[in-house]
């Protein structure tokens, strides 16, 4: 999953008791080498199949008996394969399939995760219809309502309609208002307060929200996105204001932490150095950013030097 901040199972039950006696020994026999070499390539069929978004031939493969759970080496299903890639019609076919809509990749990620990182606000509503779990996370900690973020209002408004946890934290602290104010997205961040977000939660680092919203696009990120030769873009200055009336705390300070420092290289690389924070604020976090007006709103929220 795409993070942007500092910079995002099957299970097999066997029936026990008096039946298993009764079983003659040659069912329960290894299958033939024959047998599973054709189980894997009919496997390997369809989830190409549903990367390439072909249709009949998934369905062809289902009817002969492919596994709709089966996984790629990276452990994606099918169902997750079709779901990043935007495959509706697929993901309905492997939907009535009565694929598993919560398995996970090697890296943690459902299908859900997957549509709503790629911004597939269709198959995200599809998904959750069919019990996708709101919740799920992924290694790091990153639920579908974070990856959602970044995209269109409508899949945050379908997984808080679905109880996702609004005040859910990754691993590292980061909450979903978090995200939005990182990214400057300000009708997610007033949808995620309507929905009871906490405005001063704290990651790891105590960092808030409005130390998040104060900084901006941190420097790093304008350096690669000047690189790319992309604009600068965010509502941080209404972000702010949102949170402030929400009743963000100006003058939360935080303890020790390692920021990183970006300076862009003569052969277009990144130099990212790390560098020691203490007593953080938002304040500083808008003076760092160079946000004049952030600094004005702040002070004038109560923001004390």
């Amino acid at each position: 999953m795409k993070f942007l901040t500092s910079a995002l199972v099957g299970l097999i039950l066997f029936p026990f008791g008096s039946g298993l006696s009764q079983t003659p020994a040659s069912a329960l026999q290894a299958p033939s080498p024959q047998t599973t070499t054709a189980s894997q390539d009919i496997n390997q069929q369809l989830l190409e199949a549903a990367e390439r978004g072909d249709k009949e031939l998934v369905e062809s493969l289902l009817a002969k008996g492919a596994d709709k759970n089966a996984k790629n080496k990276e452990g994606s299903s099918v169902l997750r394969l079709a779901a990043a890639r935007g495959y509706a019609d697929l993901v309905d076919i492997l939907l009535a399939a009565k694929a598993d809509v919560n398995v996970k990749a090697n890296n943690g990620e459902t299908a859900l995760i997957a549509a709503a990182d790629e911004g597939h606000a269709e198959i995200v509503e599809r998904l959750l219809k069919a019990a996708a779990d709101p919740n799920a996370t992924d290694e790091k900690g990153y639920t579908a309502l974070m990856a959602a973020i970044k995209g269109d209002v409508r899949e945050v408004e379908a997984l808080l309609t679905a109880k996702a946890d609004v005040n859910a934290k990754a691993n590292d602290g980061g909450t979903a208002l978090m995200f939005a104010a990182v990214q400057g997205r300000l009708v997610m961040v007033q949808r995620l307060l309507a929905a009871g977000a906490d405005v001063n939660a704290k990651d790891k680092d105590a960092r808030t929200a409005l130390m998040y919203a104060a900084e901006g696009r941190t420097p790093c990120v304008t350096l690669v996105s000047a690189a790319k030769g992309e604009h600068a873009q965010g509502d941080y200055t209404d972000v702010v204001n949102a949170l402030v009336a929400a009743g963000a705390d100006p003058n939360v300070k935080t303890g020790s932490f390692t920021d990183v420092k970006c300076q862009l290289l003569s052969n277009g690389n990144l130099a990212v150095f790390p560098v020691k924070v203490k007593d953080w604020t938002a304040l500083k976090a808008a003076k760092k950013g160079g946000h004049r007006d952030i600094v004005e709103l702040l002070k004038k929220a109560g923001a004390k030097e």
